[in-house]
Protein backbone atom coordinates (compact mmCIF):
# COMPACT_ATOMS: atom_id res chain seq x y z
CA UNK A 1 0.00 0.00 0.00
CA UNK A 2 0.95 3.45 -1.26
CA UNK A 3 1.65 5.59 2.01
CA UNK A 4 1.07 9.28 1.95
CA UNK A 5 4.07 11.10 3.87
CA UNK A 6 3.19 13.00 6.68
CA UNK A 7 4.65 16.41 5.20
CA UNK A 8 2.39 15.83 2.62
CA UNK A 9 0.03 15.30 4.89
CA UNK A 10 0.16 18.32 6.53
CA UNK A 11 0.12 20.77 3.54
CA UNK A 12 -2.83 19.47 2.35
CA UNK A 13 -4.27 20.33 5.93
CA UNK A 14 -2.59 23.70 5.84
CA UNK A 15 -3.96 24.54 2.02
CA UNK A 16 -7.76 23.05 3.12
CA UNK A 17 -7.50 25.46 6.41
CA UNK A 18 -6.78 28.31 4.04
CA UNK A 19 -9.58 27.45 2.06
CA UNK A 20 -12.30 26.99 4.94
CA UNK A 21 -10.77 30.55 5.90
CA UNK A 22 -11.57 32.40 2.78
CA UNK A 23 -15.11 31.23 2.90
CA UNK A 24 -15.64 32.35 6.11
CA UNK A 25 -15.27 36.32 4.61
CA UNK A 26 -18.60 35.86 3.36
CA UNK A 27 -21.77 35.42 5.92
CA UNK A 28 -23.60 32.87 5.64
CA UNK A 29 -27.02 34.54 6.38
CA UNK A 30 -28.10 38.28 5.42
CA UNK A 31 -29.35 39.00 8.03
CA UNK A 32 -27.09 38.45 10.69
CA UNK A 33 -24.65 40.15 8.18
CA UNK A 34 -27.03 43.30 8.27
CA UNK A 35 -26.90 43.41 12.21
CA UNK A 36 -23.56 42.79 12.72
CA UNK A 37 -22.34 45.31 9.79
CA UNK A 38 -21.95 48.46 11.73
CA UNK A 39 -19.35 46.62 14.50
CA UNK A 40 -17.70 45.20 10.88
CA UNK A 41 -16.93 48.70 9.62
CA UNK A 42 -15.93 49.12 13.35
CA UNK A 43 -13.66 46.17 13.85
CA UNK A 44 -12.35 46.46 9.86
CA UNK A 45 -11.06 50.05 10.39
CA UNK A 46 -9.75 49.54 14.10
CA UNK A 47 -8.02 47.05 11.82
CA UNK A 48 -6.04 49.02 9.74
CA UNK A 49 -5.40 51.70 12.03
CA UNK A 50 -3.26 49.31 14.10
CA UNK A 51 -2.12 48.11 10.68
CA UNK A 52 -1.05 51.48 9.72
CA UNK A 53 0.78 51.85 13.15
CA UNK A 54 2.52 48.60 13.12
CA UNK A 55 3.87 49.39 9.86
CA UNK A 56 4.89 52.50 10.15
CA UNK A 57 6.32 51.86 13.37
CA UNK A 58 8.48 48.93 11.61
CA UNK A 59 9.00 50.76 8.86
CA UNK A 60 10.70 53.72 11.26
CA UNK A 61 12.91 51.20 12.94
CA UNK A 62 14.33 49.59 10.51
CA UNK A 63 15.14 53.35 8.76
CA UNK A 64 16.80 54.13 12.05
CA UNK A 65 18.32 50.99 12.45
CA UNK A 66 20.17 51.00 9.34
CA UNK A 67 21.10 54.78 9.46
CA UNK A 68 23.11 54.01 13.03
CA UNK A 69 24.87 51.36 11.08
CA UNK A 70 25.44 53.06 8.22
CA UNK A 71 27.06 56.39 10.32
CA UNK A 72 29.29 53.34 11.74
CA UNK A 73 30.12 51.71 9.10
CA UNK A 74 29.06 53.15 5.43
CA UNK A 75 28.76 49.85 3.25
CA UNK A 76 25.74 51.44 1.65
CA UNK A 77 24.17 54.59 0.23
CA UNK A 78 22.21 56.81 2.48
CA UNK A 79 18.65 55.57 0.93
CA UNK A 80 19.39 51.75 1.59
CA UNK A 81 17.89 53.18 5.19
CA UNK A 82 14.89 54.75 3.13
CA UNK A 83 14.72 50.93 1.15
CA UNK A 84 14.80 49.28 4.51
CA UNK A 85 11.99 51.41 6.31
CA UNK A 86 9.80 50.66 2.82
CA UNK A 87 10.42 46.83 2.88
CA UNK A 88 9.33 46.43 6.18
CA UNK A 89 6.34 48.86 5.85
CA UNK A 90 5.39 46.69 2.49
CA UNK A 91 5.99 43.45 4.33
CA UNK A 92 4.11 44.45 7.67
CA UNK A 93 1.47 45.52 5.81
CA UNK A 94 1.17 42.29 3.55
CA UNK A 95 1.13 39.96 6.37
CA UNK A 96 -1.95 42.22 7.66
CA UNK A 97 -3.55 42.12 4.58
CA UNK A 98 -3.02 38.34 4.29
CA UNK A 99 -4.67 37.63 8.40
CA UNK A 100 -7.41 40.87 7.99
CA UNK A 101 -10.59 39.88 9.93
CA UNK A 102 -13.47 37.61 8.82
CA UNK A 103 -16.34 37.61 9.13
CA UNK A 104 -16.27 34.95 12.05
CA UNK A 105 -13.87 37.79 14.01
CA UNK A 106 -16.67 40.01 13.92
CA UNK A 107 -18.28 37.69 15.76
CA UNK A 108 -16.12 36.88 18.25
CA UNK A 109 -15.69 40.09 19.05
CA UNK A 110 -19.58 41.02 19.09
CA UNK A 111 -19.80 37.98 21.94
CA UNK A 112 -16.74 39.52 23.64
CA UNK A 113 -18.97 42.95 23.93
CA UNK A 114 -21.65 41.59 25.82
CA UNK A 115 -23.42 39.12 23.27
CA UNK A 116 -22.30 35.87 25.35
CA UNK A 117 -21.97 33.51 22.50
CA UNK A 118 -25.48 34.46 21.35
CA UNK A 119 -23.50 35.70 17.54
CA UNK A 120 -21.04 32.61 17.37
CA UNK A 121 -24.14 30.11 17.96
CA UNK A 122 -26.26 32.12 14.80
CA UNK A 123 -23.35 32.12 12.71
CA UNK A 124 -22.31 28.46 13.23
CA UNK A 125 -26.37 27.58 12.89
CA UNK A 126 -26.58 29.71 9.25
CA UNK A 127 -23.43 27.81 8.43
CA UNK A 128 -24.30 24.41 9.21
CA UNK A 129 -27.93 25.09 8.01
CA UNK A 130 -29.78 23.82 10.70
CA UNK A 131 -33.62 24.09 10.25
CA UNK A 132 -35.16 22.59 13.63
CA UNK A 133 -37.31 25.01 15.59
CA UNK A 134 -34.34 25.42 18.52
CA UNK A 135 -31.88 26.30 16.10
CA UNK A 136 -34.14 28.71 14.10
CA UNK A 137 -34.77 30.68 17.62
CA UNK A 138 -31.64 30.74 18.25
CA UNK A 139 -30.54 32.13 15.49
CA UNK A 140 -33.36 34.65 15.39
CA UNK A 141 -31.97 35.59 19.17
CA UNK A 142 -28.82 35.87 18.06
CA UNK A 143 -29.37 38.24 15.48
CA UNK A 144 -32.02 40.74 17.98
CA UNK A 145 -28.93 40.79 20.11
CA UNK A 146 -26.60 41.84 16.92
CA UNK A 147 -28.86 44.78 16.12
CA UNK A 148 -29.50 45.59 19.90
CA UNK A 149 -25.51 46.00 20.09
CA UNK A 150 -25.05 48.05 17.19
CA UNK A 151 -26.00 50.97 18.48
CA UNK A 152 -23.43 51.56 21.14
CA UNK A 153 -20.25 50.36 18.89
CA UNK A 154 -19.11 53.40 19.03
CA UNK A 155 -18.56 53.30 22.32
CA UNK A 156 -18.33 50.02 23.25
CA UNK A 157 -15.29 49.30 20.39
CA UNK A 158 -13.41 52.69 19.79
CA UNK A 159 -11.48 52.55 16.28
CA UNK A 160 -8.42 53.55 18.62
CA UNK A 161 -8.29 52.11 22.22
CA UNK A 162 -5.12 53.72 23.31
CA UNK A 163 -3.45 56.44 22.07
CA UNK A 164 -0.72 56.05 23.79
CA UNK A 165 0.57 53.55 21.15
CA UNK A 166 1.43 56.02 19.07
CA UNK A 167 3.77 57.82 20.79
CA UNK A 168 6.31 55.11 20.02
CA UNK A 169 6.31 56.33 16.25
CA UNK A 170 6.71 60.12 17.15
CA UNK A 171 10.11 59.04 19.53
CA UNK A 172 11.44 56.97 16.15
CA UNK A 173 10.64 59.92 13.97
CA UNK A 174 12.86 62.20 16.33
CA UNK A 175 15.40 59.66 16.71
CA UNK A 176 15.47 59.31 12.64
CA UNK A 177 15.59 63.19 12.22
CA UNK A 178 18.01 63.84 15.12
CA UNK A 179 20.43 60.88 12.90
CA UNK A 180 19.79 62.66 10.05
CA UNK A 181 20.80 66.62 11.29
CA UNK A 182 23.57 65.52 13.21
CA UNK A 183 27.23 65.80 12.14
CA UNK A 184 28.26 62.65 11.41
CA UNK A 185 31.45 62.11 13.98
CA UNK A 186 33.31 59.58 11.37
CA UNK A 187 32.38 60.90 8.64
CA UNK A 188 36.20 62.69 7.68
CA UNK A 189 37.56 58.88 8.45
CA UNK A 190 34.95 57.18 5.67
CA UNK A 191 35.60 60.08 3.45
CA UNK A 192 39.14 59.56 3.38
CA UNK A 193 38.99 55.68 3.23
CA UNK A 194 37.15 55.86 0.42
CA UNK A 195 39.08 58.27 -1.68
CA UNK A 196 42.55 56.22 -0.52
CA UNK A 197 40.62 53.25 -2.01
CA UNK A 198 39.28 54.94 -4.71
CA UNK A 199 43.33 55.63 -5.25
CA UNK A 200 44.58 52.56 -4.77
CA UNK A 201 41.89 51.51 -7.44
CA UNK A 202 43.15 53.93 -10.04
CA UNK A 203 46.59 53.15 -9.35
CA UNK A 204 45.99 49.57 -9.79
CA UNK A 205 44.25 50.06 -13.15
CA UNK A 206 47.24 51.81 -14.60
CA UNK A 207 49.68 49.39 -13.11
CA UNK A 208 47.80 46.68 -15.34
CA UNK A 209 48.39 48.15 -18.19
CA UNK A 210 52.02 49.13 -17.35
CA UNK A 211 52.26 45.48 -16.87
CA UNK A 212 50.62 44.36 -19.82
CA UNK A 213 52.81 46.36 -22.30
CA UNK A 214 56.40 44.96 -20.90
CA UNK A 215 55.20 41.32 -19.89
CA UNK A 216 55.74 40.11 -22.73
CA UNK A 217 58.60 42.35 -24.55
CA UNK A 218 61.02 40.31 -26.80
CA UNK A 219 64.81 40.92 -28.12
CA UNK A 220 65.84 38.70 -30.55
CA UNK A 221 63.32 36.04 -29.71
CA UNK A 222 63.97 35.84 -26.43
CA UNK A 223 61.84 37.25 -23.47
CA UNK A 224 63.17 40.47 -21.76
CA UNK A 225 61.69 39.47 -18.14
CA UNK A 226 62.00 36.53 -16.14
CA UNK A 227 59.30 34.20 -15.82
CA UNK A 228 58.91 34.84 -12.15
CA UNK A 229 59.29 38.80 -12.56
CA UNK A 230 56.38 37.71 -14.93
CA UNK A 231 54.63 36.34 -12.31
CA UNK A 232 55.38 39.20 -9.78
CA UNK A 233 54.27 41.72 -12.23
CA UNK A 234 51.01 40.29 -13.06
CA UNK A 235 50.08 40.27 -9.41
CA UNK A 236 50.80 43.59 -8.96
CA UNK A 237 47.50 45.43 -9.95
CA UNK A 238 45.77 43.36 -7.82
CA UNK A 239 48.22 43.58 -4.60
CA UNK A 240 47.86 47.58 -4.99
CA UNK A 241 44.54 47.24 -5.40
CA UNK A 242 44.18 45.17 -2.11
CA UNK A 243 47.11 47.14 -0.21
CA UNK A 244 45.90 47.72 3.24
CA UNK A 245 46.69 51.53 2.40
CA UNK A 246 48.37 53.95 0.40
CA UNK A 247 52.20 53.41 1.86
CA UNK A 248 51.30 49.79 1.66
CA UNK A 249 50.98 50.44 -1.80
CA UNK A 250 53.44 52.57 -2.75
CA UNK A 251 55.79 49.96 -1.27
CA UNK A 252 54.92 47.64 -3.98
CA UNK A 253 54.78 49.81 -7.30
CA UNK A 254 58.46 50.90 -6.00
CA UNK A 255 59.38 47.38 -5.45
CA UNK A 256 58.24 46.48 -8.76
CA UNK A 257 60.34 49.71 -10.21
CA UNK A 258 63.21 48.47 -8.75
CA UNK A 259 63.39 45.21 -10.39
CA UNK A 260 62.58 46.79 -14.01
CA UNK A 261 65.32 48.63 -13.54
CA UNK A 262 67.49 45.75 -12.80
CA UNK A 263 66.54 44.10 -15.72
CA UNK A 264 66.60 47.34 -17.79
CA UNK A 265 70.61 47.65 -16.68
CA UNK A 266 71.39 43.37 -17.78
CA UNK A 267 69.02 44.47 -21.14
CA UNK A 268 72.00 46.58 -22.55
CA UNK A 269 71.28 50.44 -21.21
CA UNK A 270 73.60 51.42 -23.92
CA UNK A 271 71.44 50.81 -26.94
CA UNK A 272 69.50 53.89 -26.61
CA UNK A 273 72.44 56.16 -26.94
CA UNK A 274 73.83 54.25 -29.77
CA UNK A 275 70.69 53.94 -31.99
CA UNK A 276 70.09 57.93 -31.15
CA UNK A 277 73.64 59.01 -32.07
CA UNK A 278 73.44 56.62 -35.16
CA UNK A 279 69.99 58.27 -36.00
CA UNK A 280 70.92 62.20 -35.75
CA UNK A 281 74.26 61.41 -37.39
CA UNK A 282 73.05 59.70 -40.59
CA UNK A 283 70.11 62.43 -40.63
CA UNK A 284 72.17 65.02 -40.85
CA UNK A 285 73.92 63.69 -44.04
CA UNK A 286 72.73 64.27 -47.15
CA UNK A 287 72.41 61.40 -49.36
CA UNK A 288 69.00 60.16 -49.62
CA UNK A 289 70.13 56.29 -48.94
CA UNK A 290 71.21 57.77 -45.39
CA UNK A 291 68.12 59.22 -44.44
CA UNK A 292 66.27 56.38 -45.08
CA UNK A 293 68.95 54.56 -42.67
CA UNK A 294 68.08 57.34 -40.01
CA UNK A 295 64.16 56.53 -40.89
CA UNK A 296 64.87 53.50 -40.29
CA UNK A 297 66.28 53.73 -37.11
CA UNK A 298 63.79 55.53 -35.72
CA UNK A 299 60.85 53.00 -36.96
CA UNK A 300 62.85 50.55 -34.75
CA UNK A 301 60.61 47.92 -37.56
CA UNK A 302 63.06 44.87 -38.67
CA UNK A 303 62.30 45.12 -42.02
CA UNK A 304 62.67 48.76 -42.84
CA UNK A 305 66.26 48.65 -41.28
CA UNK A 306 67.38 45.43 -43.55
CA UNK A 307 66.02 47.29 -46.44
CA UNK A 308 67.79 50.55 -46.01
CA UNK A 309 70.85 48.67 -45.93
CA UNK A 310 70.20 46.31 -48.88
CA UNK A 311 69.09 49.61 -50.67
CA UNK A 312 73.08 51.17 -49.52
CA UNK A 313 74.59 48.00 -50.22
CA UNK A 314 72.96 47.95 -53.89
CA UNK A 315 74.24 51.27 -54.29
CA UNK A 316 77.69 50.44 -53.59
CA UNK A 317 78.18 48.45 -55.98
CA UNK A 318 77.94 50.60 -58.56
CA UNK A 319 79.31 53.60 -57.27
CA UNK A 320 82.76 55.62 -57.79
CA UNK A 321 85.78 55.56 -55.92
CA UNK A 322 84.86 58.61 -54.30
CA UNK A 323 81.50 57.63 -53.06
CA UNK A 324 82.93 54.29 -51.64
CA UNK A 325 85.32 56.49 -49.53
CA UNK A 326 83.00 58.67 -48.30
CA UNK A 327 80.64 55.86 -47.63
CA UNK A 328 83.84 53.95 -45.45
CA UNK A 329 84.34 56.77 -43.58
CA UNK A 330 80.73 57.92 -42.49
CA UNK A 331 80.91 54.00 -41.20
CA UNK A 332 84.22 54.04 -39.19
CA UNK A 333 82.72 57.74 -37.48
CA UNK A 334 79.89 55.91 -36.89
CA UNK A 335 81.81 53.04 -35.42
CA UNK A 336 83.43 55.09 -33.06
CA UNK A 337 79.70 56.90 -32.06
CA UNK A 338 78.45 53.62 -30.24
CA UNK A 339 79.15 52.00 -27.26
CA UNK A 340 78.61 48.34 -28.13
CA UNK A 341 81.19 46.05 -29.21
CA UNK A 342 79.45 44.27 -31.47
CA UNK A 343 77.10 47.18 -33.42
CA UNK A 344 81.18 48.77 -33.45
CA UNK A 345 82.64 45.65 -35.33
CA UNK A 346 80.00 45.44 -37.43
CA UNK A 347 79.86 48.97 -38.58
CA UNK A 348 83.86 48.56 -39.06
CA UNK A 349 83.32 45.35 -40.41
CA UNK A 350 80.72 47.12 -43.40
CA UNK A 351 83.39 50.10 -43.97
CA UNK A 352 86.27 47.80 -44.51
CA UNK A 353 83.81 46.00 -47.23
CA UNK A 354 82.79 49.06 -49.07
CA UNK A 355 86.50 50.09 -49.56
CA UNK A 356 87.33 46.57 -50.89
CA UNK A 357 84.55 46.51 -53.38
CA UNK A 358 81.70 45.02 -51.24
CA UNK A 359 84.25 41.55 -50.05
CA UNK A 360 84.30 41.16 -46.26
CA UNK A 361 88.00 41.52 -45.29
CA UNK A 362 88.14 39.38 -43.13
CA UNK A 363 88.23 35.21 -43.36
CA UNK A 364 84.92 33.68 -44.12
CA UNK A 365 83.83 33.03 -40.49
CA UNK A 366 85.90 35.46 -38.42
CA UNK A 367 84.23 37.67 -36.26
CA UNK A 368 84.34 40.68 -38.42
CA UNK A 369 81.74 38.80 -40.96
CA UNK A 370 79.02 38.18 -38.75
CA UNK A 371 76.69 40.26 -36.33
CA UNK A 372 73.97 39.80 -34.19
CA UNK A 373 71.12 37.89 -35.64
CA UNK A 374 72.61 37.68 -39.17
CA UNK A 375 73.36 34.33 -39.94
CA UNK A 376 75.19 35.51 -43.68
CA UNK A 377 78.69 36.06 -43.47
CA UNK A 378 78.23 39.33 -46.05
CA UNK A 379 78.90 42.58 -43.84
CA UNK A 380 75.72 44.02 -45.20
CA UNK A 381 73.65 41.25 -43.46
CA UNK A 382 76.09 41.53 -40.28
CA UNK A 383 75.50 45.15 -40.33
CA UNK A 384 71.19 44.86 -40.53
CA UNK A 385 71.39 42.56 -37.84
CA UNK A 386 73.65 44.21 -35.27
CA UNK A 387 71.67 47.41 -36.10
CA UNK A 388 67.88 45.86 -36.11
CA UNK A 389 69.11 43.79 -32.58
CA UNK A 390 70.24 47.45 -31.19
CA UNK A 391 66.86 49.15 -31.95
CA UNK A 392 65.00 45.97 -30.58
CA UNK A 393 67.24 46.40 -27.44
CA UNK A 394 66.70 50.18 -27.28
CA UNK A 395 62.97 49.93 -27.49
CA UNK A 396 62.62 47.37 -25.38
CA UNK A 397 65.01 49.46 -22.72
CA UNK A 398 62.68 52.35 -23.73
CA UNK A 399 59.39 49.91 -22.62
CA UNK A 400 61.16 48.89 -19.33
CA UNK A 401 62.16 52.50 -18.74
CA UNK A 402 58.93 54.28 -19.10
CA UNK A 403 57.23 51.66 -17.13
CA UNK A 404 59.33 52.09 -14.88
CA UNK A 405 59.02 55.78 -14.96
CA UNK A 406 55.10 55.31 -14.12
CA UNK A 407 55.40 53.03 -11.24
CA UNK A 408 57.76 55.68 -9.79
CA UNK A 409 55.20 58.75 -10.12
CA UNK A 410 51.98 56.36 -9.13
CA UNK A 411 54.02 55.36 -6.24
CA UNK A 412 54.90 58.89 -5.09
CA UNK A 413 51.03 60.27 -5.90
CA UNK A 414 49.90 57.23 -3.32
CA UNK A 415 52.71 58.73 -1.12
CA UNK A 416 51.83 62.13 -1.71
CA UNK A 417 55.11 63.69 -2.71
CA UNK A 418 54.00 63.47 -6.91
CA UNK A 419 51.76 65.39 -9.21
CA UNK A 420 48.33 64.25 -9.77
CA UNK A 421 49.23 64.28 -13.41
CA UNK A 422 52.54 62.81 -13.90
CA UNK A 423 51.50 59.37 -12.90
CA UNK A 424 49.81 59.45 -16.54
CA UNK A 425 51.95 61.44 -18.98
CA UNK A 426 54.65 58.55 -17.85
CA UNK A 427 52.17 56.00 -18.39
CA UNK A 428 51.44 57.39 -21.68
CA UNK A 429 55.10 57.36 -22.95
CA UNK A 430 55.52 53.73 -21.99
CA UNK A 431 54.54 52.18 -24.97
CA UNK A 432 55.33 55.42 -27.70
CA UNK A 433 59.16 55.70 -26.80
CA UNK A 434 60.55 55.09 -30.85
CA UNK A 435 63.71 53.40 -30.80
CA UNK A 436 65.92 55.79 -30.80
CA UNK A 437 64.51 58.25 -28.17
CA UNK A 438 67.29 59.83 -25.81
CA UNK A 439 67.64 59.82 -22.24
CA UNK A 440 66.89 57.05 -19.72
CA UNK A 441 64.06 56.76 -17.21
CA UNK A 442 64.91 57.85 -13.34
CA UNK A 443 65.72 54.86 -11.67
CA UNK A 444 67.27 53.43 -14.71
CA UNK A 445 71.14 52.11 -15.27
CA UNK A 446 73.24 55.46 -15.69
CA UNK A 447 74.17 56.81 -18.68
CA UNK A 448 77.78 56.88 -18.59
CA UNK A 449 79.78 58.90 -20.65
CA UNK A 450 79.33 59.11 -24.20
CA UNK A 451 82.28 58.25 -27.26
CA UNK A 452 83.53 61.31 -28.72
CA UNK A 453 83.38 60.56 -33.16
CA UNK A 454 86.88 59.43 -32.52
CA UNK A 455 86.37 57.22 -29.77
CA UNK A 456 86.67 53.13 -30.17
Amino acid sequence: MFKIPGLVLKLFKKIKNIKIKSRRHKWPDRELAEALKPLARRVTTRYWLESARLGLLWGLAAATMVMALLRLYPAAPAWTAAVAGLTAVLTVLALRIWQRPDALTVVRVADTLGLNGDAVTAFRLFENKAADPWSRAAAAGGIDAGARLAAGTRAAYPAVPHWRSWRDLALLAVALVVLQALPDPLGAYWAERRAEKQALQAAAREADRVVDEVRELEVAGEDVLPEELKQRLGDLPREVARAADRHDAAAKLERARWELDGVRAVVDPSARRDIKRLEETWGRLGGEEWRNMAEALGSGDESDIHKAVENLSEQMKDAGEEERLETAAVMFASAGLVENPELRRALRDTAGAVLSGGRSPGPPGSGGNQGPGSRNPDAANSLAGALSGAAATASAGGALGGASATLSNLARDLSGAGSGGGAQMAGNNVGDNPAGSAGAAPGGASSGNAHSPGGT
